[in-house]
């Protein structure tokens, strides 16, 4: 499952709820009502290149051990992080989240810079692919940007097979309505697990679990697209 997340992030593959158990006869006072917006993801696929429902702020993940492969560009609150199948929103992470209406002005593409690093350029069969995307606001004032399907996304493809994206089984337009200040950023990360997915959560054709071979990923955000190419090693 991949695990947008981070962020962004999904998806996303994600949320996680406990289940506890209260002794018998026990009286429960409810607690305070949350604020903030609730926030539901599930992880979807597509190629080389979210999810479960995501519950307010979902874990991001850090860097790894080995060489980085990112791409760059010019363009332009944490979710549940992004799995096996995507819920629309891309990844997890942070920065303040804003409700739909704001005042604060949507980012421009030419005031956004998108950057995509996979944390590893090859996974072995066990590894779950982990990618970091940053988005900077180069602009002076601040400005919001939507992390939700299909202003935001991130695919994975194999050639012209489409083997996982983040927006595959998302239910309609969503959003994640992040804050960005003026020169400020935010960081989201997506984990994959490396299962299949197709758009409007259809049955994948060939096998579940993606194999070896080289992969494309491709993440929009803010009007912004930018590429890499990571691998997968044989056992």
């Amino acid at each position: 499952m991949v695990t947008l997340g981070g962020d962004n992030g999904s998806d996303g593959d994600q949320g996680k709820g406990s289940n506890g158990k209260g002794p018998a006869d026990s009286t429960i006072t409810p607690g305070p009502t949350p604020s903030g917006p609730h926030i539901s993801q599930r992880p979807g696929g597509r190629g080389d290149s979210g999810g479960g429902s995501g519950g307010t702020g979902g874990s991001s993940g850090t860097g790894g051990s080995g060489g980085d492969h990112a791409g760059g560009g010019t363009g332009g609150g944490g979710a549940g992080s992004g799995g096996s199948g995507g819920g629309g929103v891309l990844g997890s992470g942070d920065g303040k989240t804003v409700p739909a209406g704001s005042s604060v002005p949507d980012c421009a593409s030419g005031a956004v810079r998108l950057t995509v690093r996979s944390v590893k350029d090859a996974y072995g069969p066990d590894e779950k692919p982990k990618f970091e995307i940053v988005v900077k606001n180069t602009g002076g004032g601040a400005c919001k940007v939507n992390f939700g399907a299909p202003a935001a996304f991130m695919r994975i493809t194999s050639g012209d097979d489409h083997v996982w994206s983040s927006d595959d089984c998302a239910r309609g337009a969503g959003a994640l309505l992040v804050e960005l200040p003026g020169s400020g950023e935010t960081k989201r990360t997506v984990e994959w697990d490396r299962k299949r997915t197709a758009p409007q959560c259809a049955t994948p054709t060939g096998d579940a679990v993606a194999g070896s071979g080289t992969y494309r990923v491709e993440v929009k955000v803010a009007g912004v697209t930018e590429r890499l190419e990571f691998k997968l090693e044989k056992a």
